[in-house]
């Protein structure tokens, strides 16, 4: 009997200490797991909105420039690039882009007797222009020879859209002006002397 008594309380004892660790388990909060999954979500919900933002960015570019690029040319640029080309009528010429029609004009020209300074004084310091100059000089066996340089003129100082403006544009307006031998990019006066286009000819 006492047996059977000692085996009952045991028995019973067992139960109570199982109740206890359900009861403690079902009691204690389960967090982590939660916790992470919400985590996860802010995270991607963040990745989402920064890729949106920067993919809507790059469309304004892109529409940016492809409005940029689309500018048009007045045929008396070309008109005059051929004369300077076959008939030497005029030393160098300036094309500006109007930006109120998106068009590229003539700014100035000047005759077969204008000097190289002269050209450069007629760069504007702080605009974006483009200019096509027959560039005299003497090769290394001292014969006198002229090429018809392509120059995008785009200072550091010049205005942010107008120089994507003139970037983009540039390949289009050279394709319209066919005979140029070489092209010649500045940003300021030190990448326009005589050094920068007899270096070039060399």
């Amino acid at each position: 009997v006492d047996s059977v008594i000692d085996f009952v309380k045991a028995k019973s004892e067992g139960a109570s200490l199982a109740d206890r660790d359900t009861h403690t388990r079902r009691s204690t909060p389960v967090h982590t797991h939660t916790q992470t999954r919400e985590h996860t979500r802010l995270v991607d919900a963040q990745e989402r909105t920064s890729a949106s933002g920067k993919a809507s960015k790059d469309v304004e570019s892109q529409g940016e420039m492809s409005a940029a690029s689309g500018v048009a040319v007045d045929q008396e640029c070309v008109k005059m690039f051929m004369n300077l080309k076959t008939r030497r009528t005029y030393r160098y010429i300036i094309f500006k882009i109007d930006e109120q029609t998106g068009m590229v004009k003539v700014e100035k020209e000047a005759g077969p007797k204008a000097t190289f300074e002269e050209f450069q004084e007629n760069l504007p310091e702080a605009e974006c222009r483009y200019a096509v100059i027959d560039y005299p000089f003497k090769d290394k066996e001292g014969c006198q020879k002229t090429k018809i340089f392509f120059v995008s003129w785009s200072p550091e100082i010049s205005k942010v859209k107008s120089k994507m403006l003139y970037a983009s544009s540039k390949e289009k307006f050279r394709r319209e002006l066919d005979g140029v031998h070489l092209e010649l990019q500045a940003t300021d006066d030190s990448e326009i002397d005589t050094q920068a286009f007899l270096d070039k000819c060399m």
